[in-house]
This record gives C-alpha cells, structure tokens and sequence, in this order.
C-alpha cells in the first residue's frame, strides 16, 4: 500500500506557510476495465486507470481548490499555488469547516480476487451469460453480454489530524437483450453486480435483462383513470432518487428543498422509512469516512413517515447548527466535496409483493418510465411516460404502453400504502415493491 502521509504534511506546511488556516489533501487512485462479448467473441474491451491529488484551503474564511493529475513534485506545487490564489476569488464564508481526526470502522469493500482472478475466467462469466440469455423465452438476439470491474484507493488527509485510507473494488455482468413475438420486437436490459465476485450471477443477468426485453410485447394502451399504481423495486428507486435534492442540508438552507419547513412533520405513512446509510457492509455505497473525513453512519431521513433529519456535510451543517451526517461526496479529485447520498433506500416493509399484487383490484405495474430528469424537484410537479403491466382484480392481465402518470413528488409519497418486503439495491440506490393510491394516469 502506498502511503502519501510525507507528501499530505509537506503540502499542509506550505499551505500553512503561505496563510492558510486549514488544508485538506484528497488522492485517489481508480482503474477500470468494460470487455464487451458478442456472437461468443470478445469484440470491445475498455481500460482506464486515473491517479490525482485535490488540494483545498481555508485561507481567511474564503475556499481554493485545485487538483493535479499527478503527484509529481512540480505539478503538485502548481495546484497548490493555484489553491492558494482561488482562495482571494471566491466569497467569505464564515461556515467552512474540516472535520477533526476520528475513529472509522473497517468495512469489508476490496475483493482480492476480482485482481487476481485471469481473465480468461472474467470472459467466460461474460460468455456464459450471452449463451444462458439465447435460450429465454422470446429472445431473439443477443445485442451484447459483458464483464465490468473497477478498482480504487482514496488517502484523506487534513490540518486537523484526519488520516485516512479505503480500498474498494466491484464488479458485475450485464447484457442487452432483443425479444420478439408475433412480428412485435422490443428490447431490455439486466445485470448482476457485487463487490465480491463470487456473488456475481450469470444466470441472474441473463434472467433479469430476458424479463425486462420480453414482459411488454404486446401491449396496449389503458384508459385514462385515477387508480393505484405499483411500483416494483427499480422504478421505486428511481422515484425515491428524484427526492434525494430535497434532503440535501445545503438545498434547504438555500430555500431549494420542497421539504425545507416540514422536518419532523409527518411526510409519509407510518409504513415508510428511507435511510442513508455509509456503514453498510457490501453495499456499493459504503465507505468507511466521507469525502471530508468524517465517519460513516446511518441517518434515517425519514422514520415511520417522519421527516426525522436532512443530510449534511461540515459546511452546510455547521451553518444549520447542527452535525455532519457523513454525507460529503467526491466525484473524483477534480471537484470539492459537496452533499451526496451514500447508499440511499426505503427500509423492507412486511408484504410481499404478490400480496401487493393480490391486493389491488384494478392499477399499473409500472416497470418503466420515461423523463424522470424531467420532474421539478423544487415544486414536486411531474409528467412520465410510463409502460407496465395492468392489475385487475388482483393479477396481471396486458402488458401497458403509452401512457402518462402525473402528479406530485410529495403526494405519491404520502399515498403509499403498502411497502414490500423485497428491498433490491440498484446501485447505490434500493427500495422493495411499493403501492401509491389515487394516480393520475392518462392513455
């Protein structure tokens, strides 16, 4: 393990030297790899590896940063000067802030054997899929089946004693599938993916991206109606993200949040709950200290429907008179830290989703929906196109297409009456089956 402690407390003397009150060193160190497969053959392969440092300062209560793409004696002196010039171009800022030095847990997120393992044995895990994918109901064609991994390293060092370190990696399998039946094609896509590579599933892609190319061949369209709505886990999480912006600490100080005068108010039903949680063991959002440094935790933002908390970083928390939620995130070296969710999910309910199923006598499945950026996260308003599966008394009929669901953010999430027990991660991201009552839905 390379060990930047010599390089973080010469580039924190100089910064100190030069007037600054506080510095903070990020380095991080990422490669990755995307081999394609198609018709049994390798036919595209992706590498990329990256290695830089990011410099901030608080110099005068005013913030500078500049990052160098490497950590080369010369190029590491110019991004310090430059962090040390922004500080006199950018606003005073009473709030800012670097957490002190802290105890972090040790998280399980580095698999050995995604490195080691050849990568003969990545190609046929990536072959096996494009060959279980062929034989699923309806598929046509296999567009392509594929192996990603990545790997990295972060060193966090700060002023105030933080020196911190992370290893991580990950993998996964995906394919795209092309489906046809009664002259009618459509498409879809599915993955497997893990932080151990062990745990990835050729059969659980090839099974995920056949259900997603063939469950809407043949479908029509419905009549407008206000009715329930099913949400299976995929598009829950996709819902839940729209909300994220407006638990963000520094959104609500800005009077950006719709959420902004509702904290500890009743939200949601007593049913629902969405937690943020860094500490998760082999969940791809974890990390054992965030991008500023300070320990990974559990926040419930919402608790039984209660708006219970918002997210927060130094800044924005010590604004709010409050305490960092370990919820400052790094794109890379290249930017500040700014608020981010980590592994972000509505807690498991108690029904399982063919209960749900049972228990709703006409709605949609929704398992897609078109313009989701579209949605204004500040008022709540939204306009999907969305295709699914029509519910009526109790089970799946037709296939659905074509149709619009309109609202608002704030009251589907107060509609939600049933929360399933099948929490499933996309991502960073996870949420179980979840019912809204009384949608729009137009045909």
């Amino acid at each position: 393990m390379a060990d930047f402690t010599k390089l973080a407390e010469e580039i924190i003397f100089k910064a100190k030297k030069n007037g600054a009150g506080d510095a903070e060193i990020y380095i991080s160190r990422s490669s990755s790899m995307d081999i394609k497969i198609k018709n049994s053959e390798v036919s595209e392969t992706n590498l990329a590896e990256s290695l830089g440092v990011g410099i901030r300062l608080i110099k005068n209560k005013r913030q500078g940063y500049a990052y160098a793409c490497d950590l080369s004696p010369k190029n590491v002196e110019k991004a310090l000067n430059i962090a040390l010039r922004n500080t006199n171009f950018s606003d005073e800022d009473p709030y800012l802030k670097l957490p002190a030095k802290q105890n972090y847990q040790k998280l399980d997120l580095f698999d050995e054997a995604i490195d080691t393992a050849p990568l003969e044995e990545k190609i046929a895990l990536a072959k096996e899929v494009e060959e279980l994918s062929q034989d699923m109901p309806y598929i046509q064609k296999v567009e392509h089946a594929g192996f990603q991994e990545s790997f990295g390293e972060v060193w966090l060092y700060n002023s105030k004693g933080v020196n911190a370190h992370e290893k991580y990696s990950y993998c996964a399998l995906y394919a795209t599938l092309l489906s046809e039946k009664n002259g009618e094609q459509d498409s879809g896509s599915g993955f497997s993916q893990d932080l151990k590579l062990a745990n990835l599933s050729p059969l659980a892609c090839a099974e995920m991206s056949a259900k997603r190319a063939g469950r809407l061949l043949g479908a029509k369209s419905m009549a407008s109606a206000k009715c329930a709505v099913v949400f299976e886990p995929y598009i829950a999480a996709q819902f839940i993200s729209l909300l994220a912006g407006s638990f963000s600490g520094e959104n609500v100080l800005k009077g950006k949040s719709m959420y902004a005068k509702d904290l500890k108010s009743q939200i949601a039903p007593e049913n629902f709950s969405l937690i943020d949680d860094s500490s998760l063991n082999g969940q791809l959002g974890s990390a054992s200290f965030d991008g500023e440094g300070t320990a990974a935790q559990r926040t419930a933002i919402i608790q039984q429907g209660v708006l219970n908390s918002f997210l927060y970083d130094c800044k924005a928390a010590a604004q709010a008179s409050t305490v960092s939620t370990a919820n400052s995130g790094r794109g890379s070296y290249k930017s500040a830290p700014s608020i981010a969710t980590t592994n972000y999910y509505v807690e498991n309910g108690s029904t399982a989703p063919e209960e749900i199923i049972a228990q709703t006598s006409y709605g949609l499945y929704v398992t897609n929906i078109l313009g989701a950026h579209t949605a204004n996260t500040l008022t709540g308003d939204f306009s999907f196109g969305a295709s699914g599966i029509l519910i009526e008394k109790g089970k799946f009929t037709v296939p659905i297409r074509g149709v619009t669901i309109a609202g608002n953010l704030k009251d589907i999430l107060a509609n939600i009456d049933f929360v399933g027990n099948d929490l499933t991660f996309f991502g960073a991201e996870g949420s179980p089956t979840l019912r809204v009552q009384n949608v729009q839905i137009s045909g």
